[in-house]
């Protein structure tokens, strides 16, 4: 049976009894218990209703015990009179998540950027590249393209896990060299937690070969203001003059597509105009912001 992964991430921050973490993941409930952590001073809101486990009762503090009250309309329900131990708070315990995980797919702990919807694991011990690996914790299709629109480079985000398969970001991360693997198809639950293999998908994915990132930085030099028509420096090679070359027709296909886009979404600010630009031409947003400022365009 597969590991209910999606759903757990989706709970990822309520804080409930435990009662009601059984009655919502039912038979998955051994696998995700090993995940959850009580909270010490925090209070569950609701408690399930052994008659009817659908119904939550609301939970107050009443003297020394604890009382779950049933909603108005359900009269054929009684309070229930309940101990701490069964209305302490459980909050899904996210250090423990990243370890399994880590196991599972032979990642290394390392330090990684905190960015929204996406959890850092490490560095993927089984791909060649050493990629950096995060999980996506987006619930839904938008949520989870909006988290990775800045991903663009693979040398900083290599890898990325999703609850379930994506399809349109995984197409989009593919074209960028970034791997993607959906969870839900490669993990299964035990009793306590879960199993898998990752299915390795990074042969799919071509990172940038370390030579062309080094004449991407000869480029650089050579060519610092390159997208404003300055000359190209005596220092530089033909091949890197040919390269460069290939880079002024992405700058320049970026401005116009910049200056298109503003005309038609004016509210738009210029960094979220820039950033989609780069998306568009498969360029890093760094590259981008170097070549076209907001100068550059004089009615901004």
């Amino acid at each position: 049976m597969e590991f209910p992964v999606r759903k757990l991430f989706r709970h990822r921050k309520v804080f409930e009894s435990l009662d009601w973490w059984k009655h919502r993941f039912g038979r998955s409930f051994s696998s995700v218990k090993p995940f959850l952590t009580p909270c010490d001073d925090r209070m569950a809101e609701y408690f399930p209703s052994p008659e009817k486990p659908a119904v939550p009762l609301s939970v107050k503090e009443v003297g020394l015990k604890f009382c779950a009250v049933p909603p108005e309309g359900n009269d054929d329900l009684e309070d229930l009179i309940l101990d701490w131990e069964d209305v302490q708070a459980y909050r899904l315990n996210s250090g423990r998540l990243r370890a399994s995980l880590r196991k599972t797919f032979n990642v290394k702990p390392a330090g990684g950027r905190k960015r929204d919807n996406l959890m850092y694991l490490g560095r993927c011990q089984t791909s060649t590249e050493l990629r950096h690996v995060y999980v996506c914790l987006a619930y839904t299709e938008s949520e989870a393209h909006k988290a990775i629109e800045d991903c663009t480079d693979p040398e900083k985000i290599g890898c990325i896990l999703f609850a379930t398969r994506r399809e349109s970001s995984v197409h989009l991360l593919k074209e960028r060299g970034i791997s993607s693997v959906p969870l839900r198809e490669c993990l299964s639950q035990t009793k306590g937690g879960f199993t898998g293999t990752c299915p390795g998908p990074c042969a799919e994915c071509t990172c940038p070969d370390p030579l062309e990132s080094r004449i991407d930085s000869i480029v650089k030099k050579a060519l610092p203001d390159a997208s404003r028509g300055s000359k190209t420096k005596h220092s530089a090679s033909a091949g890197g003059k040919a390269r460069a070359q290939t880079f002024l027709l992405k700058y320049e296909e970026a401005r116009h597509y910049m200056w298109t886009y503003h005309r038609k979404n004016p509210a738009l600010s210029f960094t979220e105009v820039r950033k989609r630009a780069a998306q568009h031409v498969s360029l890093s947003e760094s590259a981008l912001k170097k070549h076209l400022k907001k100068g550059d365009f004089p009615d901004w």
